[in-house]
């Protein structure tokens, strides 16, 4: 397998089962997005929805969404 393959984790290859599943929005979540979404763009907001169904913090979300795209 090519370095960099979707199945490979740094140097050692990675199973299927190890790849990140997206789970669905909690309606907490979904009411929060909603609340923030007033203040951001349709990109951004997709970005932040896109990391959150893979497991990552409203916060974290948010920073990695400012990051790439910006407000």
């Amino acid at each position: 397998m090519a370095y960099g393959s979707k199945y490979m984790k740094g140097n050692k290859p990675m199973n299927r089962k190890d790849k990140k599943v997206a789970k669905p929005i909690s309606k907490l979540q979904q009411e929060k997005l909603d609340e923030h979404a007033e203040h951001h763009t349709k990109e951004h907001m997709r970005l932040m929805k896109k990391a959150m169904r893979q497991g990552m913090t409203f916060a974290k979300a948010h920073q990695a969404a400012m990051k790439k795209h910006g407000k």
